[in-house]
């Protein structure tokens, strides 16, 4: 449930769509005191029974596509304003129910079926369609590293799903910094994550991405009413990002990320031999999302920015994935 005093403090904000955007921008951060730790392990979703490899993802929001669809400066239409406030003053608060209602797959670069995604770039490399690669969604908005390793030490304990992921995007950072953790900590986190992963899909090929430049969002901004802007709910939910070393602390965030990555990655092949399926997605620590990249809760990726993530994951699928036999 929602605290008393949060509630009050968003119904007293000038018009609705200022409730909804301090409300989402709370929900997304993981200040409303909304577990990021589920009951149970996400379904196999997307793609059940389907006939192509299996896709894990395990990340945060920026995963779910969330608002994509609603450009920054634009209002949201009544239909969505009415999930909005059912969600709100109903009595189901749930991380679950928050993601059900405000997520957008279709517009999700790991998630959406249309050409642009990479469900599609995979499907083509094994002659199938998008929704013959089956999807795990391990990612939950708020998500940190810690969360992600507490999903994955269930998956440890109890793998539920009918295949095992042959593929496994790793994208999540973006909260830890907001959270101000330091860079020890998070390659700290970051290693456990990896390794236990990788103790459960040892045969899977992973595709790491790195984190873009996401302090550059502060070029871009919008003032939706005089009790709200871009600036004072980043302000209020990553204040980090203001701080004159966010890039430099960005920076320690990727290089912390590729020194896991190549120690795991020797480390595999001292022991196995083989070489290590580990793939590093540099391109994106260089994109930086211009005003039209942005949705309207100033810190999410819009349709056109997550098209632009996608062109940098389709850049490595294409270098690493070989056309395979048709299925």
């Amino acid at each position: 449930m929602l605290s008393s005093e949060l509630r009050h403090f968003i119904l007293a904000i000038p018009g609705k769509i200022s409730g909804v955007l301090l409300f989402l921008a709370c929900l997304l951060s993981g200040h409303c005191s909304l577990s990021t730790r589920s009951d149970s392990l996400p379904e196999f979703n997307d793609g059940y029974g389907g006939k192509g490899p299996a896709l894990l993802i395990i990340g945060d929001s920026l995963s779910s596509g969330v608002m994509a669809s609603f450009p920054i400066g634009k209002s949201l239409p009544r239909r969505r304003m009415a999930r909005f406030s059912e969600f709100f003053f109903g009595s189901d608060h749930s991380l679950e129910a928050s993601q059900r209602i405000f997520s957008e797959y279709a517009s999700s670069s790991l998630m959406t079926e249309a050409p642009w995604g990479i469900r599609h770039k995979i499907a083509e490399k094994y002659q199938l369609s998008s929704a013959d690669i089956p999807v795990i969604r391990g990612f939950k908005w708020g998500a940190r590293l810690m969360n992600a390793i507490s999903f994955v030490s269930d998956m440890e304990q109890h793998y539920p799903y009918p295949k095992k992921a042959e593929f496994i995007f790793i994208w999540i950072g973006g909260n830890d910094f907001c959270r101000d953790r330091s860079p020890e900590e998070f390659e700290r986190e970051y290693r456990i994550l990896l390794t236990k992963t990788l103790k459960i899909h040892p045969d899977a090929t992973f595709f790491i991405s790195l984190l873009p430049k996401f302090h550059t969002i502060l070029e871009h901004s919008f003032i939706y009413s005089p009790a709200l802007s871009c600036v004072k709910m980043r302000k209020a939910f990553c204040s980090p990002i203001f701080r004159p070393d966010a890039r430099f602390i960005i920076q320690a965030y990727n290089q912390a990320i590729e020194k896991v990555i190549t120690e795991a990655g020797e480390k595999q092949l001292k022991e196995s031999g083989k070489h290590p399926g580990l793939y590093l997605i540099s391109g994106m620590k260089e994109l930086s999302l211009s005003q039209e990249d942005l949705c309207f809760d100033c810190f999410h990726p819009s349709i056109k920015g997550h098209q632009k993530f996608s062109e940098i994951f389709k850049q490595t699928i294409d270098d690493v994935i070989p056309l395979q036999p048709h299925r």
